[in-house]
């Protein structure tokens, strides 16, 4: 008998540690967490009381704690990992669905092997979930990172679709502009200037005595503006044409054509940027 309390004391005390983590998950407590952690429970575990079947990770980025999703990440937490409920949302998708654009920008540099396209069970993915909520900035990111706006749900309904029946009309417009732009203009015609923006840093460097940063920033934003200047002049009457195909009106068509080409230049920033990383 005493050895059955001890049993059940001790699982009273784990599931106990197990609601505390969940709960400092939420408050974004990172060092309650650490501490409870090292209590020889698990960074995925889950809430066998909790009817949807989170992991803390799951919580953190639903609420956007920022600093525990890093700090779960770097404990090896599953990012991709689903709730067990109908909707089988992982992290990702929470984050995207609640606007957190910090977390979903953490979890794309930091997942390995992430799909970025993966759904739920109702064929949604990040993106999509985004854009049904009005979330522009995250809709935006998740776009550069290459995101498939095109991607239908279960029932067909499109990413744009869904924005467009929930009202949200900006990020209805940035996904048409964005589409505008993606049709003509590719990924190798930015990336062409990535080896001129190194040599120009290093020829203009090697004069003084240490890299200066600012110097790189400033060489980096002059080919950007050269690049966004040749690429805008070469395929501004297809992506004109794109907005008119994508019913974009002609009361529309000036704002739409100015927006696409900040949107350009953003993409350009982006995409050069990222290669000039990811070589370093």
């Amino acid at each position: 008998m005493a050895n059955s309390d001890s049993i059940s004391n001790s699982e009273a005390e784990r599931n106990q540690k197990i609601k505390q983590l969940m709960q400092a998950a939420i408050d974004g407590k990172v060092e309650e967490m650490r501490k409870i952690l090292q209590q020889k429970i698990e960074v995925d575990v889950i809430d066998s009381t909790d009817p949807e079947k989170n992991t803390a990770l799951h919580l953190a980025a639903e609420n956007g704690q920022l600093n525990v999703v890093r700090f779960l990440l770097d404990k090896g937490a599953d990012p991709m990992k689903t709730r067990q409920n109908k909707n089988a949302r992982n992290a990702f998708h929470l984050a995207a669905g609640n606007g957190h654009t910090d977390i979903v920008a953490l979890i794309l540099k930091r997942a390995k092997n992430l799909d970025i396209n993966k759904t739920g069970k109702l064929g949604m993915t990040a993106l999509y979930r985004a854009a049904t909520n009005g979330h522009v900035a995250t809709v935006r990111l998740l776009l550069f990172y290459g995101a498939d706006p095109n991607k239908p749900d279960l029932f067909g309904m499109t990413a744009s679709e869904s924005a467009t029946l929930s009202k949200h009309l900006a990020v209805t417009k940035l996904l048409k502009t964005f589409s505008a732009i993606s049709f003509c203009v590719k990924e190798e015609e930015i990336l062409l200037d990535v080896k001129a923006i190194q040599n120009a840093y290093v020829a203009k460097a090697s004069t003084q005595e240490f890299l200066d940063k600012s110097l790189f920033e400033q060489i980096f934003e002059q080919k950007v503006e050269q690049l966004l200047k040749t690429i805008w002049e070469l395929h501004y009457p297809e992506i004109k044409q794109n907005l008119i195909n994508l019913k974009v009106s002609e009361n529309d068509l000036d704002p739409s054509l100015a927006l696409a080409k900040d949107l350009l230049k953003d993409y350009i920033f982006y995409k050069i940027n990222r290669k000039l990383i990811t070589q370093d």
